[in-house]
């Protein structure tokens, strides 16, 4: 499984999934004296391992205890995000009338921030600022909401 983000934030999510998906190799350590506690501990660590008559799903919710996201308890409009300049989630693509819409895909390093933009309005947002600077194509400049240091393409299509 690949864990995308900052290291700070996905270290406790791999290392549950590493003893997670590990627990064959403790299971088989655990001291089978027959007494009470041993077992209990057992059927603990059983409970704790990967298992083929769950759904990936249910392993993965099992694994990092929490409620992933489902069409049955979450709305739509919870997985909307919108764009930190035009506050809309899909804009219709510039000089084409096909009807076609994007969506925020440009977003803040800051991991503090992660605001998502729109490539034409984060553009538009870096040319109106006197500091932005403009090399190899890219125009660099300040996150409208952290400051942090945030870049586009200039000849960019959608």
């Amino acid at each position: 499984m690949r864990f995308i983000g900052s290291a700070q934030q996905l270290n406790d999510l791999r290392s549950s999934y590493q003893s997670y998906i590990s627990f064959d190799d403790a299971l088989a350590k655990v001291p089978n004296s027959g007494d009470e506690k041993g077992m209990i501990d057992a059927k603990m660590m059983d409970n704790q391992k990967w298992s083929e008559t769950l759904s990936i799903r249910e392993n993965l919710e099992t694994c990092f205890n929490l409620v992933l996201p489902s069409k049955s308890n979450d709305k739509n409009s919870d997985f909307i995000v919108e764009c930190g300049v035009c506050y809309s989630h899909a804009i219709p693509v510039e000089d084409d009338n096909s009807g076609k819409t994007v969506i925020p895909n440009i977003a803040c390093n800051n991991s503090n921030c992660a605001r998502s933009y729109h490539e034409s309005c984060l553009l538009e947002w870096l040319q109106s600022l006197p500091g932005a600077s403009t090399r190899f194509g890219r125009i660099f400049g300040q996150c409208p909401y952290c400051s942090g240091s945030i870049s586009v393409k200039i000849n960019s299509k959608y």
